[in-house]
């Protein structure tokens, strides 16, 4: 039976071959955006709930901007990626910063029960392999989340066409997901899951990635409109909030 290092060597080895490069998959006034409005969505959730201190868990941190923004808020913040050498970049990213980084696997958290008060995925969760990953990771996230402890996904919102972009185009222009599909975390997935009480989902976004930097401005305008009517369900992105 292959050992866990093994299990983890082989979903990691894409990560390090990309880490020195993986912002670059993004055009930077892209990310930059994202990184914003993730941070400030998931900061007013947690306060919005009750959390507005204690400890919390990045689950697959990456190059670790948004622990580093997170933490700055005030949070004791702990980041873990099961790639070496994302993990040595998140490093250099929260140097002079508030937070720690950690390698780690999120099918198997080397911290004790109930040691986090708030916990949050972003993007994370469909590079599990299968629903049995999924299905084990939700139950670790819950062993290690104190009672009433919050959990924040972010995730791609994949309905329709989008299902498509995000399968066949988005990997043609960016190394980060699986040419041909990776497990997509749909939001009726956490619906039905009956480990956590889901306390709500918010749809967000609504421009591709590769929108380039001269229209980018009309696009947010269009972007802000768009998040404010009944047509936001269809948003590139959404958020589920979570409760033990």
């Amino acid at each position: 039976m292959p050992s866990l290092r093994n299990k983890m060597h082989k979903r990691t080895i894409h990560f390090d071959n990309i880490a020195s490069s993986y912002d670059e998959q993004l055009a930077e006034h892209v990310r930059a955006f994202l990184l914003v409005k993730k941070t400030r969505l998931t900061v007013k959730t947690l306060k919005k709930y009750g959390v507005s201190d204690g400890r919390g868990i990045d689950l697959g941190c990456g190059t670790g901007w948004y622990l580093k923004k997170i933490s700055e808020y005030g949070y004791d913040m702990v980041g873990i990626d099961n790639s070496p050498s994302l993990v040595e970049e998140a490093k250099r990213n929260n140097k002079n910063g508030r937070a720690s980084v950690k390698i780690g696997d999120i099918l198997s958290l080397g911290f004790e029960g109930e040691s986090f008060d708030f916990a949050y995925c972003i993007n994370s969760l469909h590079h599990l392999k299968d629903n049995n990953e999924f299905n084990s990771a939700l139950l670790e996230i819950h062993r290690v989340l104190k009672k009433g402890g919050i959990l924040i996904i972010h995730e791609l919102n994949t309905f329709f066409l989008f299902m498509v972009y995000l399968n066949y185009i988005f990997p043609l222009t960016s190394k980060i997901d699986k040419f041909g599909g990776e497990n997509w975390v749909h939001s009726r997935k956490l619906l039905k899951q009956n480990l956590f009480e889901m306390k709500e989902l918010y749809y967000y976004t609504f421009f591709p990635h590769i929108i380039p930097k001269s229209l980018f401005s009309f696009f947010c305008k269009v972007n802000s409109f768009m998040e404010r009517i009944s047509l936001r369900k269809f948003g590139v992105h959404y958020m589920a909030v979570l409760r033990k």
